[in-house]
């Protein structure tokens, strides 16, 4: 699973969340992610939406095939 991290040290207009990370290892309260040498709390974290690939033909040669992938955008949180 992929999960967004929220990140605590940010400045004004940096994005608060940082990632996808891959997780590693899983507790009921905690998570390992790839990366990050410290386990991070399962409040501080939320799940990343699936990246999907499309594939597209050339136009000019058939057996050319263009690959895009497009992840969930970084989520947006408003500020209080």
């Amino acid at each position: 699973d992929r999960v967004w991290i929220k990140d605590w040290k940010v400045a004004s207009l940096c994005p608060r969340w940082k990632g996808p990370q891959t997780i590693v290892l899983s507790t009921p309260t905690a998570v390992k992610v790839e990366g990050i040498p410290a386990w991070i709390q399962h409040s501080h974290i939320k799940p990343a939406g699936p990246e999907t690939w499309e594939a597209r033909p050339s136009p000019d040669n058939p057996c050319r095939v263009t690959l895009k992938k497009t992840t969930s955008p970084a989520p947006v949180t408003p500020r209080s």
